[in-house]
C-alpha cells in the first residue's frame, strides 16, 4: 500500500523569487547601515570642526608663549653674565 504526501518535494533548490526576496532584504538592510553609518560620520565631522579650531588656536597661543620665553631668556643671560662678573669681582 502506497500513501501519497500532499506536499511535493523539492530537490534541495530554492526558488528564484525567493532567492529575490532574499537579496532585496539584504540590500535593503545594507542601504539602512550605510544611512546610518553616514549620518553618524556627519555628526563626528560636525563635533571635530568646532574642536579643531579650537585646538589651533591653543596650539598658537602657547608657541608663541614659547618664543616668548625664549626671547626673555636671551634678554636675562647677558644679565646673568654680568651679574656674575661683579659677584665675582
Amino acid at each position: 500500500m502506497k500513501v501519497l504526501e500532499s506536499v511535493p518535494k523539492g530537490n534541495g533548490r530554492v526558488h528564484g523569487d525567493t532567492i529575490l526576496k532574499i537579496l532585496m532584504q539584504t540590500v535593503r538592510l545594507l542601504e539602512d547601515t550605510l544611512s546610518s553609518l553616514e549620518d553618524n560620520v556627519n555628526e563626528l565631522n560636525k563635533i571635530q570642526r568646532g574642536v579643531f579650531p579650537q585646538l589651533e588656536k591653543e596650539i598658537v597661543k602657547y608657541s608663541g608663549l614659547g618664543q616668548q620665553t625664549r626671547l626673555e631668556m636671551k634678554d636675562v643671560w647677558p644679565w646673568k653674565e654680568t651679574m656674575e662678573k661683579a659677584f665675582s669681582d
